[in-house]
């Protein structure tokens, strides 16, 4: 398999981790006033925006296999798809990839072919629940966590610069037994997740270190950190988007030729 269709997949399925929703219940004591203090100042930006267009994107991938960086582009309607193109340089495409509800779909230039697979075959690949939404989540930072943040099997507390929720129980994402999600005390942005499975020894986390504010209420994620080890292998990504547009995109065209089907 060409190494560029190989990271166009790795890309996608580092991304791929899903979240699950938590009945809400009542939290007293200091635990209520950080909850409190979350629910009142984080705010998803799922309601600010329709579609997202990043016309320069870096991604960088380190694992064993391959280190590579590549460029591109990214365009997203929300709730419907998602389009990456990737190019190493010189602006010459060598794979492009539609990640829809239900499908991925994954043309790669070099090799003039085609692959379909579904989010059923990734979680059988990878071992991890994977989901459209939460692709789309990751990428744009936009997360509905007040459900999960006021169950009684969280622990809230507060450090220098984040306050942080411990989810012992892992309602977060499947197959792990804790994860963490840090929001900032500055702005109540989430700056880090962290997941562990200390059964398997296997942990994956999410930075964001910087942040856009595109007007019109919408903050999104310019540098993106993820790293994940699973079964020994580490693989790490580092997404870095130079502008983004919002609602620019009214819909996504993804075209296979036919010698590549």
């Amino acid at each position: 398999m060409n190494k560029y269709r190989i990271a166009s997949i790795i890309i996608i399925l580092s991304i791929g981790i899903s979240c699950r929703k938590i009945i809400p219940r009542r939290v007293t004591g200091i635990h209520a006033v950080n909850y409190e203090l979350i629910r009142d100042n984080y705010s998803p930006n799922s309601k600010s925006f329709r579609s997202v267009s990043i016309p320069r994107l870096n991604a960088d991938l380190i694992n064993p296999a391959l280190e590579i960086g590549l460029k591109g582009n990214l365009r997203m309607v929300r709730d419907s798809a998602i389009f990456v193109s990737l190019n190493a340089g010189l602006g010459i495409e060598v794979a492009r990839a539609l990640v829809e509800k239900e499908l991925i779909h994954v043309i790669d230039r070099i090799n003039s072919s085609y692959e379909k697979m579904s989010f059923q075959q990734i979680r059988s690949l990878i071992g991890l629940t994977v989901d459209y939404r939460t692709i789309e989540n990751i990428l744009f930072n936009n997360y509905h966590l007040c459900d999960l943040i006021s169950s009684r099997d969280v622990e809230i507390s507060n450090s220098k610069d984040f306050i942080v929720v411990c989810d012992k129980r892992s309602h977060l994402v499947e197959g792990f037994s804790e994860a963490k999600i840090y929001f900032r005390s500055s702005d109540f942005l989430v700056g880090r997740i962290e997941i562990v499975d200390s059964e398997n020894g296997h942990f994956a986390y999410i930075d964001y270190s910087n942040f856009t504010d595109t007007g019109n209420g919408v903050i999104i994620p310019h540098e993106i950190e993820i790293f994940v080890n699973r079964s020994g292998e580490l693989n790490k990504l580092n997404l870095k988007y130079q502008r983004v547009d919002i609602n620019t995109v009214r819909s996504i065209n993804f075209f296979v030729p036919e010698r590549y089907q």
